[in-house]
């Protein structure tokens, strides 16, 4: 019970802190059946006020966005899906970058952040909020962690691995 309480605690903050924006609370209802965490299905749809473009995040961080509505179901990709890209600052120090899906990655159910600032200083546990560039997802929402700095021979920054904030494997 303290589990469940937790999480319903969680989830009306969540609600409590998108007070611009209107919010559709739902439960994850399937997995797709090619890589399990690329995409998931919710039991809300276009009657429900869900549409194509729209960002879904749980208590925990950003999930993804909507890819398709029916009238009570979406199908939502992941934030680890190779081809999803959302515009992200570092709460550390204000850069700038973009977190992407990876397909080796969404393997070990992680993406990576590329096209830092140039001269970003990047360190392993930087944390990563949404950035509200391109007018997808709102800014402040908590993404996730870096977990690994990569560099080329030169030293110049390649990319980093991103831990993302949610646990797929635990959506409701």
């Amino acid at each position: 019970y303290r589990e469940e309480n937790e999480r319903l605690q969680k989830l009306l903050e969540l609600k409590n802190n998108t007070k611009d924006y209107t919010t559709v609370a739902a439960s994850v209802i399937a997995y797709s059946s090619n890589n399990w965490y690329d995409t998931l299905e919710i039991n809300k749809g276009t009657l429900n006020g869900v549409h194509e473009g729209n960002c879904v995040v749980s208590s925990d961080g950003v999930v993804g966005k909507v890819t398709a509505a029916g009238p009570n179901w979406a199908t939502v990709s992941s934030i680890i899906t190779t081809g999803s890209a959302i515009g992200v600052k570092v709460t550390r120090n204000g850069s700038l970058g973009i977190v992407e899906g990876d397909g080796e990655l969404s393997e070990q159910l992680k993406c990576k952040m590329t096209f830092a600032d140039s001269g970003t200083n990047l360190i392993v546990g930087d944390l990563l909020e949404t950035s509200g560039s391109a007018g997808i997802y709102p800014p402040g929402y908590y993404i996730g962690k870096i977990t690994e700095v990569k560099a080329d021979n030169m030293g110049t920054l390649n990319y980093a691995i991103v831990e993302p904030a949610v646990d797929f494997s635990q959506l409701y």
